[in-house]
């Protein structure tokens, strides 16, 4: 294959200056022909070259871009699409590595972000699950139509149901008492928390359990009423009110005063008996010290012994006199009891006392009347006995004597069996109150029966000491009695024993003197015989 190129020779200025061309503007032709086999040759091999350039160029181009495709686009995809797996198979520690400034940065890092938010909220789930499964107190979660849909394990401890046993079921079916007043339902609509509504609620058995009910709703709206309910067993608490109730009117109404004190020792509360008993209303002592009751009549020692054992023994109980607001002192049984808590240290005490001014009044009489003669007040057999019992030890370890009269009353028969029991009893006192004349105020005289009357002497030298007194009462019994309009007359028979010269036992110095009594009976009577060792030893005394 050839290639012609004709190119025509245009006449210029300068031909003319050396040929004699005409005036034709065409001098001639250039004709060049060229062969273009080897050119085309040479232009093919350059294609190829080209091509294969271009080839290599976009095959390198393509690689390039699809290592950064791969890198800022695949890539990050493959992370979140196995970030994505990894969640949904709940491993929520998985993230998204992205590098900065690019779409596909910022869509990974915003699934970063929503994946945190996710595991927060899984976490934050979780942490709300086990917090409600922990919970003491019962949960029902109901819906819109009042129907449990959720209950926690509380319910299954307290009721004894199991959850498919309540799921489905109305709330009021087992809340007793009604749900809410209508206030409390708007009060609620408008997302507050209805508080300490006291409720019962049947368990499995169909027993009525006491509780406190609190309501909230899940998700305010006007188109969703998912409540809350948290009922707390109060059982407890509604029997300890009771026991409270119980226990205030028993402080009401015992009659034992009652003072309550806290660890500082300050008056905190105090029963009306305390106010009948000591004249002290509960303002007059609240916050002050138990101590502005004392009396004084106990020692500081006695105090320290006795809160020793209320700190050490936790108990004390005794007699104690007080002082009532008038001013009176009087005697209490108390006791204190001290309250610990769980550290041991005592947080109160309360003590109750009884006034027993009236017990120990009668308990007086009694011992009294035990030990005393009704018609003449004079100590009876009994309580001459125990004096001489007491005077015994007493004389032996001083060295001292001591001396038994016995007064037998003569012609005393015959006024009572003359003018009465009556003038009998009258004369009788009068004799009591003769004989007290005639004693010293340290001496005992006793009745021990019928006319029979006893002097007890302590602390006599010798039997010099003893007969003036004798010889005293002997003296005036027989003087003339005026009993009424009724005059009588009667005399005495004595008999005397001297401790240790007679006797050094009760038995034997009464035996003995009983015995110089009737001896003075029998030698005329109005006498006095003084015991002395020998058949007939007795000395005779007459006035």
């Amino acid at each position: 294959m050839k290639i012609t190129f004709l190119l025509p020779i245009n006449k210029e200025e300068q031909c003319n200056s050396c040929h004699g061309y005409d005036a034709s503007p065409v001098r001639g032709i250039l004709r060049v022909t060229l062969s273009t086999e080897k050119t085309v040759q040479g232009m093919q091999q350059t294609a190829l070259k080209v091509s294969l350039i271009a080839a290599l160029a976009m095959l390198m181009l393509g690689g390039l871009c699809y290592i950064i495709i791969r890198q800022r686009i695949l890539a990050p995809i493959e992370q979140m699409t196995l970030a994505t797996a990894n969640i949904a198979a709940g491993n929520l520690d998985s993230r998204v590595d992205t590098a900065e400034g690019d779409e596909i940065a910022a869509l990974g890092h915003a699934f970063n972000n929503m994946t945190e938010n996710l595991q927060q909220t899984m976490v934050s789930k979780r942490y709300v699950d086990q917090i409600i499964h922990s919970l003491g107190d019962m949960l029902f979660v109901t819906g819109d139509d009042g129907t449990i849909i959720m209950i926690n394990p509380a319910v299954t401890h307290a009721l004894g149901f199991e959850p498919p046993e309540l799921l489905g079921k109305h709330v009021t079916e087992i809340i007793i008492g009604g749900l809410m007043t209508q206030q409390e339902a708007e009060s609620l609509e408008s997302g507050l928390v209805i508080n300490s509504i006291d409720r019962q609620i049947l368990n499995k058995a169909g027993d009525k359990i006491p509780v406190l009910i609190s309501v909230s709703m899940l998700e305010p709206s006007k188109h969703q009423h998912q409540l809350i309910f948290a009922a707390r067993d109060i059982t407890k608490q509604k029997i300890a009110e009771r026991q409270m109730r119980l226990a205030a009117k028993v402080m009401d109404t015992v009659s034992n005063g009652i003072i309550v004190t806290d660890a500082d020792h300050c008056i905190r509360m105090v029963n009306p008996a305390f106010t009948a008993i000591t004249g002290y209303e509960p303002e007059d002592v609240m916050g002050r010290n138990p101590s502005m009751l004392q009396s004084g009549n106990h020692d500081e020692l006695f105090y320290k012994q006795l809160w020793d054992k209320v700190l050490n023994l936790v108990y004390w109980e005794g007699e104690i006199w007080n002082r009532r607001k008038d001013g009176e002192v009087y005697p209490q049984w108390l006791s204190i009891s001290s309250m610990r808590d769980e550290t041991g240290a005592i947080t109160h005490c309360v003590s109750t006392f009884l006034d027993i001014s009236e017990e120990k009044r009668i308990r007086h009489e009694l011992e009294y009347l035990a030990n005393h003669d009704i018609l003449t007040g004079l100590p009876n057999r009994k309580l001459f006995i125990d004096r001489i019992e007491h005077a015994l030890p007493m004389a032996r370890r001083a060295k001292q004597r001591f001396a038994i009269l016995f007064i037998d009353i003569d012609g005393f028969k015959p006024v009572n069996d003359n003018h009465g029991h009556a003038v009998g009893d009258n004369l009788l006192k009068a004799i009591a109150v003769r004989l007290r004349e005639c004693v010293r105020e340290s001496d005992t005289i006793a009745r021990i029966g019928g006319d029979e009357f006893t002097v007890l002497m302590e602390n006599v030298d010798d039997i010099t000491h003893v007969m003036p007194i004798a010889e005293k009462a002997l003296r005036a019994m027989k003087r003339r009695f005026n009993v009424g309009s009724i005059q009588c007359q009667i005399g005495a028979s004595i008999g005397i024993s001297l401790f240790p010269d007679h006797g050094d036992n009760l038995n034997v110095l009464v035996k003995r003197a009983d015995a110089a009594m009737y001896r003075a009976k029998r030698l005329a009577r109005n006498r006095i015989c003084v015991h002395q060792p020998g058949e007939d030893s007795d000395k005779d005394y007459i006035i």
